[in-house]
């Protein structure tokens, strides 16, 4: 079997096991917690879901290069590698918390009549 075909079976068996084990602790989760802390939780999880659909690929990308450039052995090309993405990433989240602050600002202003700054 080519490395490529295991990495991608073993690719597809862990995202599949991932969804069987929420499948099957979703419902003590949820007997535990309530369906009030439970729907927070559930919250907070699509939250950290839309952060990480948020990244665009930045932490693979970075993963790649910096592996790239420690596979050479220079310690300064993975310094310069990580440096650039910790920039990139900290710009994505700039951009992104002032589209979400804009959106955000414009529905406040709409549903709860604050008034405009």
């Amino acid at each position: 079997m080519t490395p490529l075909r295991r990495n991608a079976i073993a690719n597809v068996v862990g995202r599949g096991a991932t969804v069987l084990l929420w499948v099957m602790v979703s419902p003590y989760i949820l007997r535990h917690l309530g369906a009030e802390r439970f729907g927070i939780w559930a919250l907070f999880f699509a939250f950290t879901g839309y952060l990480v659909a948020l990244d665009l690929g930045v932490g693979s990308t970075m993963i790649r290069f910096i592996s790239a450039e420690r596979a050479s052995g220079d310690r300064a090309a993975v310094t310069r590698e990580l440096w650039r993405g910790l920039m990139l990433a900290l710009g994505l989240g700039r951009f992104w918390a002032a589209i979400i602050w804009q959106v955000a600002r414009g529905a406040m202003v709409r549903h709860r009549g604050l008034p405009a700054s």
